[in-house]
């Protein structure tokens, strides 16, 4: 993590790297005021800023890393998660002992599970209320909770402990690589953000948001809002949350970045596990397309999807393979393994670091949620590892399929 007073210290110390980090604002559109109030008004976020943040792009290190938080909590520990495998690898044991410990120790610990993936392991649910967490199930099959179809889930993937510090991003609360990939030969790639500071903040308020909302469990109450001191989009530190709830009309994740596409100017790099957007939102790929930017979507082979996650994924990639094809938007399909990242990467300008993938699940059903940031350290350790997968991956249509 880079502290934000080392940030500050550093360009206080040296006017020439202050002169570079103001450099990109200049003209930048992604970063014009009108357009960073456009943001706030029609995604209902906010940019904050005084944030310190660190990649974490190994499901090891990111459970690591939870574990570590859920150790170093005081007052309240909250996890959102699609599933949570308590007994499948070691990582993720300990990380369930951590959330034990902690709610027998009287530390407040709250964990909102989708209710279709809690029944991939009930037992940790049920050992985590026994020693005192307070458990709610997102859309559970077995209560009708309201007027959600029951194909919605919740697919939110973050933990954030005492309002100050959180890990938000793809990976879900299993360590992936067991025990599907050690007899595949496949490798496993993912990408979650360590973040800490005000938008830790944000994240807790997400949190008691879709908590309240579950009918049952008793009521939370948020934490304050952090300080509206004005933040410069170009800001070391500056990120705003961005949430996705379409089975309630709120599409502010679809609406942020419709709009970055049509502001951007030079490349946009966008992975995500499965291929299958929405027509308006192809329709805005295209468009940025047209208008010389270079665009390119990452997704996974049919052959691991369908090793995976069964063919349904496949038939998804197979029935969209052509989709942009004449475009100009590039498909490129990963072959270093199975990606589940869900990165999305505008200009060199802001990163977008969360659960939205590119298919029709995240813009059109499911719960998710994503940190747009616009730390220049952060977004170009972000485009570095896009290069590498770009450069690990071939053409979707190389197959001639």
């Amino acid at each position: 993590m880079r502290p934000t007073w080392v940030l500050l210290l550093f360009s206080l110390l040296s006017p020439l790297a202050a002169a570079q980090n103001a450099a990109p604002e200049e003209g930048n559109p992604l970063l014009a005021p009108e357009f960073v109030a456009r943001l706030d008004r029609e995604t209902s976020s906010r940019l904050v800023g005084g944030n310190g943040f660190e990649l974490l792009t190994d499901a090891k290190a990111s459970l690591a890393r939870k574990r570590e938080l859920v150790e170093a909590a005081k007052n309240r520990v909250y996890l959102s998660t699609l599933i949570l495998f308590g007994h499948a690898d070691r990582e993720t044991r300990e990380l369930v002992d951590a959330l034990l410990a902690k709610a027998r120790a009287g530390v407040r610990v709250h964990v909102v599970i989708d209710g279709l993936g809690s029944l991939l392991d009930p037992l940790t649910p049920a050992r985590l209320e026994r020693a005192g967490a307070r458990i709610a199930y997102f859309n559970s099959p077995t209560r009708d909770d309201d007027d959600i179809p029951l194909a919605v889930r919740s697919h939110e993937k973050f933990l954030v402990i005492d309002d100050r510090a959180a890990v938000i991003g793809g990976a879900n609360t299993v360590n992936e690589e067991f025990p599907f990939l050690p007899v595949s030969g496949f490798e496993w790639k993912d990408t979650d953000l360590y973040v800490e500071g005000p938008a830790a903040a944000e994240i807790a308020r997400r949190f008691v948001a879709a908590w309240n909302a579950i009918p049952g469990p008793i009521a939370l109450e948020a934490p304050p809002a952090p300080e509206a001191a004005p933040t410069p989009p170009g800001d070391a530190g500056a990120c705003r949350l961005l949430v996705n709830e379409p089975f309630r009309g709120e599409k502010h994740i679809n609406a942020a970045y419709k709009m970055l596409l049509a502001r951007a100017s030079r490349r946009v790099v966008w992975q995500g596990n499965w291929l299958d957007p929405s027509p308006d939102m192809a329709e805005a790929l295209e468009g940025a397309a047209a208008r010389g930017v270079e665009v390119i979507l990452l997704t996974n082979s049919g052959r691991l999807s369908s090793y995976l996650s069964g063919p349904y994924h496949e038939y998804l990639l197979r029935r969209n393979r052509r989709l942009f094809e004449g475009s100009g938007v590039q498909v490129r399909e990963y072959t270093g393994g199975f990606d589940h990242s869900k990165v999305f990467l505008v200009d060199g300008t802001v990163a977008s670091i969360g659960s939205y993938n590119h298919d029709w699940m995240s813009m059109e059903n499911d719960s998710e949620s994503t940190l747009l940031v616009h730390d220049s350290d952060l977004v170009k350790e972000v485009e570095a590892r896009a290069e590498e997968a770009i450069r690990a991956s071939r053409p979707f249509l190389s197959k001639g399929k």
